[in-house]
């Protein structure tokens, strides 16, 4: 199990590699074109977007498989660490359920999608619009998987992997100089 995770976050990893390089080539060239050569490629700001899209959905699951993610850790950190671990399961199953749903209605705008064209490419707007299933999909099996690595914990008794540290005490600097909370008036 931990290697085909290893290996899907390490072709989610190149996948998203490779979609911000292509989008920088494309722009690059586009850019090179309008300015030094006098002409436009129709499709490239197009193109440009649909990678930027697909990108996005990608570096997402990139980073929940990383444990990168955007989160509020103050509660985590100020909570005795069973405790934290418990917050943090719940917010793992709530990801997990949120990703599915991501997954399922990205699909079904994906296939609404299917009979409209893109613009200037005219290829079916399925391509670009299923990056949301395929993210969401990518996303609910890496976050699972991290949710088992953090059950797996709790049931050896050992301390999850990244659990934030405890919350820091005041600098010195910031407590009053005579030790008393009125500052020694």
């Amino acid at each position: 199990m931990k290697l085909t995770i290893r290996s899907l976050t390490r072709a989610v990893d190149w996948a998203g590699a490779f979609l911000l390089v292509a989008t920088g080539c494309v722009v690059f060239v586009d850019v090179l074109n309008r300015n030094i050569f006098g002409f436009f490629l129709p499709w490239a700001g197009e193109f440009a977007g649909y990678l930027m899209v697909w990108f996005a959905f990608v570096a997402g699951a990139s980073a929940v498989a990383r444990r990168e993610h955007l989160r509020i850790e103050y509660l985590q950190a100020v909570l005795p660490p069973r405790r934290a671990l418990a917050l943090r399961v719940i917010e793992q199953v709530a990801a997990v359920v949120f990703y599915v749903f991501l997954a399922f209605y990205g699909f079904q705008f994906a296939l609404l999608s299917l009979g409209r064209q893109a613009v200037t490419l005219r290829f079916s707007m399925f391509v670009p619009t299923v990056a949301l299933a395929v993210g969401g999909a990518l996303m609910a099996i890496l976050e699972a998987a991290n949710l088992a690595s953090d059950l797996k914990a709790i049931v050896r008794a050992a301390k999850p992997t990244q659990v934030p540290a405890p919350a820091q005490e005041m600098p010195s600097a910031a407590k009053p100089a005579s030790g008393r909370a009125d500052g020694g008036r």
